[in-house]
């Protein structure tokens, strides 16, 4: 049994990943903004041509 307990996570290592997991995803997010609004500036003025 402790070889299994040892190989668990603990509730301090969980919340740390899961903090590290939120951290990302909200950097994520923030560089999918501003790749969003770089790309409607630059193709803003794109007109289809068919």
């Amino acid at each position: 049994m402790d070889e299994i307990k040892n190989k668990v996570p603990t509730h301090e290592e969980l919340r740390a990943i899961i903090e590290k997991i939120a951290e990302f995803f909200k950097a994520f997010i923030a560089i999918f903004d501003d790749l969003k609004a770089g790309l409607s500036e630059t193709f803003s003025e794109y007109k289809r041509q068919y």
